[in-house]
């Protein structure tokens, strides 16, 4: 089945049987470009769930519900971000698998976007279920047009404009709001021509995981984690964002100014007039207290704040112009405790004043790594 509207010069095509893209072709003119999509989507429902031992939680005995279907008429709908269709599916396990009565129910949703990327696709999950659902996740093959592609992914462990062919092996990208501070764009160029494609990873409410391998020459993978979970009993309906596709991009020496607008659509943007002294910052990520990684190493080069006082002349011989204190660790780490209390989260605050002048006399400016995403206190989620 096609989707397509006079708004937009790209289309749409979906396996009529069970709701899954399988391409999206962009005309322009003389110009015509098609891009053969293969998705498959996995749903983790019920099982327990017990305190995993390197943090977080691990799920045990959970359904896998693979088995799509599509279950109902397409509705569409219009909004001023631009037009979506909803193609409501089922999801069930794979017959003869445990659990194989859980029935799961939703909604593709694909977007044509008047602003930012081309499309979208997502999935719209009705609530009042009796499902616990613990993972979505979602794998999709990209079969771009028979020739040579060079892949870009800002931030990752790809350098700008590596041979797709050599990327044998899946590299993690990092989505927005993820760790590493990248954005989860993948951004193809072709050998020839003019029209690239850009693949972005675009959650902005869940932090997904992300993997990226690149096939052959011209096709690659991109499986997503969302990390959405939810006892569905209890919500009344809940959206995630797969990834935005867009056929009509820049080769990579034009795409950031492209990319830029796209962020902005999304209101994500950097300050307007950033300081001058941001530009040749050389930044030293310090910590105070201990982490133990592998459950056996300890990290502890700055047990208190007087340590890395002590150390501040050793900074400033290196070169750093900026110290960037975390949280203290083993807690409040990355929970959320209590923003007025600096003793707990950085270290008693006669010492972090004591920090900030010694550091301001060496010509060394501190920034507070302070915690916004987090809402947990002594807890695992």
């Amino acid at each position: 089945m096609r989707i397509d509207h006079v708004e937009s010069l790209h289309q749409i095509e979906y396996d009529e049987a069970i709701g899954l893209p399988v391409s999206v072709t962009y005309r322009s003119g003389d110009i015509s470009q098609t891009v053969e999509l293969s998705m498959t989507l996995r749903v983790d429902v019920g099982g327990t769930e017990e305190r995993s031992p390197t943090g977080g939680l691990a799920y045990i005995g959970t359904s896998v519900l693979t088995d799509a279907r599509r279950s109902g008429d397409v509705s569409s709908y219009e909004s001023p971000s631009g037009l979506a269709w909803h193609v409501p599916v089922e999801l069930r396990a794979a017959p003869g698998t445990a659990h194989s009565t859980d029935v799961f129910s939703a909604a593709l949703v694909y977007r044509m976007n008047r602003s930012g990327p081309a499309i979208s696709v997502g999935l719209h999950v009705p609530g009042g279920q009796p499902l616990v659902v613990r993972n979505v996740r979602v794998e999709v093959t990209l079969a771009l047009a028979k020739q040579h592609w060079r892949v870009t992914s800002p931030g990752n462990g790809v350098g700008s404009l590596t041979p797709l062919e050599q990327v044998t092996k899946p590299i993690g990208v990092s989505p927005l709001g993820g760790l590493r501070g990248a954005s989860g764009l993948i951004h193809f160029s072709p050998a020839t021509g003019d029209e690239a494609v850009a693949l972005w990873v675009d959650d902005d409410v869940e932090v997904p995981e992300i993997a990226f391998s690149g096939l052959s020459s011209n096709t690659a993978s991109c499986a997503i984690t969302s990390n959405f979970s939810a006892d569905l009993s209890g919500t009344q309906s809940n959206d995630l964002q797969f990834f935005s596709l867009d056929l009509s991009v820049p080769r990579w020496s034009s795409f950031p100014e492209t990319f830029d607008g796209w962020l902005r659509s999304r209101g994500l943007t950097s300050p307007g007039q950033p300081p001058d002294w941001v530009l040749g910052a050389m930044i030293f990520e310090a910590q105070i207290g201990f982490s133990v990684f592998a459950e056996v190493h300890r990290y502890s080069p700055y047990p208190e704040v007087t340590d890395l006082i002590a150390d501040l002349d050793r900074i400033a011989a290196l070169g750093f112009t900026v110290i960037q204190l975390m949280p203290r660790q083993p807690y409040p780490s990355y929970n959320v405790h209590d923003y007025w209390d600096v003793d707990t989260s950085y270290g008693p605050i006669d010492l972090i004043k004591k920090l900030v002048s010694e550091s301001h006399r060496r010509g060394i400016r501190v920034i507070l790594d302070v915690l916004l995403h987090g809402v947990l206190d002594q807890e695992s989620i």
